[in-house]
C-alpha cells in the first residue's frame, strides 16, 4: 500500500474500551464531529477499540485541497 505524504497522529490507551464507532452508533457527537472535520480537510479518522486498548488514528494530507476551508464551527474547542 502506498501512502501519500501527510501527518499521522496515533493515540493509544489501555482503558476499558468501548463499542467501535460506525455511522449508526450512538456514541454522541464527539467521534462523529472529529471524523467529519478530518474528512472536510481531506483526512481520515480511524478508531479501533476493544477491552484493554483503544487506538485513534488521524491522518491529514500534507497538501490539503485548496477548496477545503475551516469554518468557525471547526475551530471551537472540544
Amino acid at each position: 500500500m502506498v501512502e501519500h505524504a501527510g501527518l499521522r497522529l496515533t493515540v493509544r490507551d489501555n482503558g476499558v474500551g468501548f463499542r467501535s464507532f460506525d455511522e449508526t452508533s450512538h456514541l454522541g457527537t464527539g467521534m462523529s464531529s472529529m471524523r467529519t472535520r478530518a474528512q472536510r480537510l481531506g483526512g481520515t479518522l480511524d478508531l479501533q477499540s476493544a477491552p484493554g486498548a483503544t487506538v485513534v488514528t488521524l491522518w491529514m494530507p500534507e497538501n490539503r485541497d485548496a477548496d477545503a476551508t475551516i469554518s468557525s464551527a471547526d475551530t471551537t474547542a472540544f
